[in-house]
């Protein structure tokens, strides 16, 4: 399939001519036919998902700017990768499928991250202080456990993390309480303050919004990010070999911008807590905490993109291949992993070289243009080939 909607491919077409009878002891040699069957049929669907490239105008239209958003965060996975809906059922006990399930955009099939999720995840690291009625904006600590003290001392610590010069005192934690109310309820502190057993919201313009994290457009631009993976549960009986269960995740160098509506914080005591200020905290949670499903083990953890290194036009560079295919207006194009280079570099090839060169080859480059915000290679010229991916040089 060209461009196939992944979701419609991993949900709906992945189990079609899939023949999931069950035959008794007595029919083995059928069952093993129609198993043998199967795992060939999943074999080339599970080609075809890990096989897919991102498509410049898919991810487009995935990222046409939500309104109303004013921040972006980019970030990007680490190995071994990212977990997204494994909670989801897909699986049908057959051999060679993947055995959890993902979450995939509607519309293109990318995967994306729920703006919920990225709200939760945030959310989860706050202390959800109770209070009492009469006084809504201080947090009854005296009933409260040490775990949730800790949260809002390390909030605290990332709030301060630019100063690091005040010391944490026992009125902070009311700081962090109506932080967490503005934020992720929405309340609107001073009405709250002047009334204080009643609650106000803020107008829905005024509060914090969490859209998608999406994979960014440029920086995956033909790259392939979806891979497999294999867990090995071992259950109740830990010295029984365990049966690994495959599965698909999100592939580790993938950039994500989380989109956020950030609008400044007055509190009760009219003091600001500029936009900047959060957008910086939910950063560094984000990359302190990962996102998606299994994050305890290592999945759905984040680091910043580092700096990309800055070229001139005539730099001379090696790249590896990593996608080629003709564009919208039917040039033959080449795309290059460039080291310091955040964008895969792209060259205009002929039909010839289209053909001749394949995916992981290396070549010897000359940069032909680059980009004006950040000097980062835009298009390449082909000077020579270096190496072939089975090792042959010319």
């Amino acid at each position: 399939m060209s461009n196939p909607n992944l979701g419609y491919l991993f949900y709906k077409e992945y189990y079609r001519q899939i023949d999931l009878r069950q035959f008794s002891e007595a029919n083995i040699n059928r069952q093993k036919k129609v198993s043998k069957s199967n795992k060939k049929i999943f074999e080339q669907r599970n080609k075809d998902l890990i096989g897919a490239k991102l498509d410049g105008g898919l991810l487009k239209f995935l990222h046409r700017v939500p309104p109303g958003a004013q921040q972006k965060i980019k970030l990007k996975t680490t190995y071994p990768g990212l977990l997204l809906g494994s909670g989801y059922l897909h699986e049908s006990g057959s051999e060679g499928e993947f055995k959890l399930g993902f979450f995939f955009d509607y519309t293109t099939g990318y995967p994306v991250i729920p703006g919920s999720s990225v709200k939760g995840k945030l959310r989860s690291v706050f202390p959800s202080f109770k209070s009492p009625a009469k006084h809504l904006l201080q947090p009854e600590l005296e009933k409260e456990d040490e775990l949730s003290k800790n949260k809002a001392q390390y909030i605290w610590s990332l709030l301060q993390a630019e100063t690091n010069e005040a010391v944490f005192e026992e009125k902070d934690y009311s700081l962090i309480h109506e932080i967490e109310q503005c934020v992720f309820e929405g309340w609107d502190l001073k009405r709250v303050k002047e009334q204080t057993n009643r609650i106000h919201f803020l107008p829905l313009a005024g509060r914090t919004v969490f859209f998608d994290g999406l994979p960014d457009t440029e920086t995956n631009q033909a790259k392939a990010f979806l891979t497999e993976d294999a867990i090995t549960p071992h259950r109740n009986e830990p010295l029984k070999n365990p049966i690994p269960l495959k599965m698909l995740k999100v592939a580790p160098g993938i950039c994500w911008v989380f989109y956020f509506r950030i609008p400044d914080i007055v509190l009760s005591d009219h003091r600001l807590i500029p936009g900047e200020q959060l957008e910086k905290l939910f950063t560094r949670i984000l990359i302190d905490q990962g996102i998606g499903a299994k994050t305890n083990v290592g999945y759905g953890q984040l680091i910043e993109m580092p700096k990309p290194k800055t070229f001139q036009k005539g730099d001379q560079v090696e790249g590896i291949i990593v996608n080629q295919l003709i564009s919208a207006q039917g040039r033959y194009e080449i795309y290059f992993e460039v080291v310091g280079n955040p964008t895969p570099a792209v060259a205009s090839v002929s039909r010839d070289q289209y053909y001749e060169l394949d995916e992981k080859d290396q070549c010897l480059l000359k940069v032909s243009s680059i980009r004006p915000q950040d000097k980062s290679i835009k298009y390449v010229q082909i000077l020579k080939e270096i190496t072939k991916r089975n090792g042959r040089r010319k």
